[in-house]
């Protein structure tokens, strides 16, 4: 029978063991979450479309222009089609990539609305060309919605609602202001670049980032079961 000897001396994976499995299955997972990622994108692509798209058709400025007050204050003739096709610009134009470090750090680049906003405003259905008593002016609709807040636009001019062949839209004129007041987009539609219907319907913040963050995190959970 052996004899055993007692000894202080321990059995233990050494530091240098330890760091090259480290770099190793931290290489591994590096490799996963590039290839994990891709796929991902092209899904929070798809998910943030739907997103963006149902925030937007529901707020209460995307409504009026197609039904509503701003329909005829704003004088925009099938409403309905135009703020569809700028809604779809919006879509097209959403942007996302990501950024992923070695250290399995990183983050995403997301862009929605741009700040100056021209890939909506240079197209036609945000503006119109009305003829005055002075020719034909152009009416940047969209623009104001987006950029004027409630700055004066029609000067020495306030909307009337009536019923009339003279409308554009049949329900509504500027006529002459006797108090000097001049129309405004009214404030519950006014906007900046920052702050306009767009942008609040997003809510930009907030909820948007706790969207893509949810939505992130549960396929990342998923691409490594």
């Amino acid at each position: 029978m052996p004899i055993y000897l007692k000894t202080k001396a321990s059995i233990h994976v050494p530091d240098a063991v330890w760091n090259n499995l480290e770099k190793y299955m931290q290489k591994q997972i590096y490799i996963k979450m590039s290839e994990s990622l891709d796929k991902i994108t092209i899904l929070l692509r798809k998910r943030l479309n739907v997103f963006v798209k149902t925030r937007i058709q529901k707020s209460d400025t995307y409504l009026s222009v197609i039904y509503g007050e701003l329909e005829n204050e704003l004088g925009v003739i099938n409403g309905k089609d135009k703020m569809k096709r700028i809604l779809d610009t919006w879509i097209q134009n959403i942007y996302i990539d990501y950024d992923l470090n070695t250290n399995l750090t990183g983050y995403f680049k997301v862009g929605v609305l741009r700040s100056d906003y021209q890939d909506v405003l240079s197209k036609l259905d945000g503006w119109y060309m009305s003829r005055t008593k002075k020719g034909m002016k152009k009416i940047e609709w969209l623009r104001w919605l987006l950029l004027e807040d409630t700055k004066p636009i029609v000067l020495g001019f306030r909307y009337l609602a009536k019923k009339t062949k003279s409308s554009r839209t049949g329900f509504g004129i500027m006529i002459k202001s006797k108090s000097g007041r001049s129309y405004a987009i009214p404030p519950e539609h006014a906007g900046i670049p920052g702050d306009n219907f767009a942008y609040r319907a997003l809510n930009l913040d907030s909820e948007f980032e706790k969207f893509f963050d949810k939505t992130f995190r549960y396929y990342m959970i998923r691409a490594f079961k």
